[in-house]
């Protein structure tokens, strides 16, 4: 029996993005998967049990990217309204971007059919943004530089300040007017 990789896995994971992005989900076989990655299909199987549990890899994997981007941003060796303006600014150019805009849009196109889709996806993204700004909130108020009564609260009006209009207007592709 082959060791499985992490570098074959990935392989499938970003097959699947690629096809996954191009294309709908539901017109995306495994055949064309496992084409894309150069593999076969008892690879595949010996790394996934359907296409369905590599697209819940895929969302993982896309949401602990973004995280890991907007972590590298909270070092805490500048002030806080710069780590704020660098975490916001962060937070929207990765928002915005072609991929993640996409990804919005596949796993929206996807949640009647897979509604546990949609559940990790805000698990692993939405939800862990907010953790990272609640964070950030949370040592700004211990150390005084904001004063409230609640960092979950701070966090979520931050968040909704980033998301604006900017989202909806991407995910419509339109452009902002002002």
């Amino acid at each position: 029996m082959r060791v499985k990789t992490s570098k074959k896995r990935k392989s499938f994971i970003t097959a699947a993005e690629e096809l996954f992005l191009n294309q709908d989900y539901a017109s995306v076989t495994i055949d064309a998967i496992v084409k894309t990655a150069k593999s076969s299909k008892p690879t595949f199987y010996n790394y996934f049990k359907s296409k369905d549990d590599l697209f819940e890899a895929y969302i993982i994997d896309s949401a602990q990217d973004f995280m890991n981007e907007l972590n590298e941003i909270i070092t805490f060796t500048t002030t806080i309204d710069k780590t704020l303006y660098q975490l916001g600014l962060t937070y929207i150019k990765k928002l915005l971007s072609p991929h993640i805009i996409a990804l919005n849009k596949l796993v929206i196109g996807e949640s009647k059919r897979q509604p546990e889709i949609v559940k990790i996806y805000f698990e692993q993204g939405v939800m862990k943004v907010v953790s990272t700004f609640i964070y950030v909130m949370e040592k700004a108020v211990k150390t005084r530089v904001l004063q409230a009564q609640s960092p979950c609260v701070l966090a979520k009006y931050f968040k909704a300040l980033c998301d604006a209009e900017c989202q909806e207007l991407a995910l419509w592709g339109q452009k902002s007017t002002w």
